[in-house]
């Protein structure tokens, strides 16, 4: 059996990174989606659309940082639910645009209003100071898993 060195702050990283994980679950329990089948991500998609505009499904799996495939699986479920729809694309024919529909800017802003009642309800006990430091944390954290990435350089 391999033997490895674990150091205290290796152990809190990967404390932090498992509460963050039970974090993500709980904020999905407290603000669904009105849409079975629909979670997170579908969320991010429908966001980068509303935000950003319609967008081939090569440029929605670049937004939403996922491979072509997984952006396929959302778009098609998002579909079913009639919460975007694929209209021509003018500069290729093959290739449609993905955009929103009423219906999904509607699960977004319940589920915006949702979010934003959460989040000012958890911010009461904190301290700004101890928001800001979680959240530089958090994203020093997000940068350094992106650099581990498969050709982003860094050695693994």
């Amino acid at each position: 059996m391999d033997k490895y060195i674990r150091t205290p702050a290796g152990v809190m990283v990967e404390n932090l990174l498992r509460e963050a994980e039970l974090l993500s679950r709980e904020l999905q329990t407290a603000c669904p989606i009105d849409a079975p089948g629909l979670g997170p991500a579908h969320s991010r998609c429908l966001e980068s659309l509303s935000i950003r505009g319609p967008g081939r499904l090569p440029e929605i799996a670049e937004r939403l940082d996922c491979s072509r495939q997984r952006a396929q699986q959302l778009v098609e479920t998002l579909i079913a639910q009639k919460a975007v729809r694929r209209v021509t694309n003018p500069n290729h024919r093959r290739s449609a645009h993905i955009e929103i529909t009423d219906r999904g800017r509607k699960l977004l802003h319940r589920l915006i209003a949702q979010q934003t009642q959460l989040s000012e309800e958890l911010a009461v006990p904190l301290s700004p100071q101890e928001i800001k430091t979680t959240l530089q944390t958090l994203r020093q954290l997000h940068r350094l898993m992106a650099d581990r990435r498969p050709g982003q350089g860094t050695p693994t």
